[in-house]
């Protein structure tokens, strides 16, 4: 969409078509908390974080309705039939993204890319619990559906499930 000679994208985040979403286990989704706890606004000038608003609501909402009807026709339904969704109302940076190609990364991007990623590790090194989003000490509930159902070759074993149970062999009824 074009609003002021601007271009901005709207990107809907809905549990029920994402398994990130479901896997992660975290409401709204975690782009939603990164923008609530203020950690987004922490990501170092050499990043471009496009998110300029979110909204979180049902299908029937206003703020919805109206953002899906200035999206693209190809927007999901606000809300879907599952619950509610978030909208993230993005700058289009379409043009700065590396190209989907089988061909290799350039050598001055991938210096670039290394070169901010250890810029986003030195911003964050000894941050505390308001980064926790999706912790690795919350497995997936394999009882509620929420999360993965890891699935091994027999004997293996994987490093984040917590009990061999939470594991499934291929073929296993557990």
């Amino acid at each position: 969409m074009t609003l002021n000679g601007h271009r901005y994208v709207v990107k809907y985040l809905d549990s029920s078509r994402d398994w990130t979403m479901r896997a992660a286990a975290v409401p709204g989704g975690v782009p939603l908390e990164l923008w609530s706890r203020g950690v987004l606004q922490r990501i170092p000038e050499c990043f471009e974080q496009p998110i300029i608003a979110v909204a979180t609501g049902h299908r029937d909402d206003p703020v919805m309705a109206h953002l899906k009807a200035s999206a693209s026709r190809s927007a999901p339904s606000a809300g879907g039939e599952h619950g509610p969704v978030t909208a993230l109302l993005m700058r289009d940076v379409g043009a700065w993204l590396l190209p989907v190609s089988d061909e290799p990364v350039r050598l001055e991007d991938h210096l670039r890319i290394l070169e901010h990623m250890a810029a986003l590790h030195a911003q964050f090194w000894q941050v505390g619990p308001e980064i926790d989003i999706v912790s690795p000490l919350t497995p997936a509930d394999p009882v509620s559906g929420n999360g993965l159902s890891i699935s091994l070759p027999a004997g293996q074993w994987h490093p984040t499930c917590w009990t061999r149970r939470r594991c499934r062999r291929p073929g296993s009824r557990r």
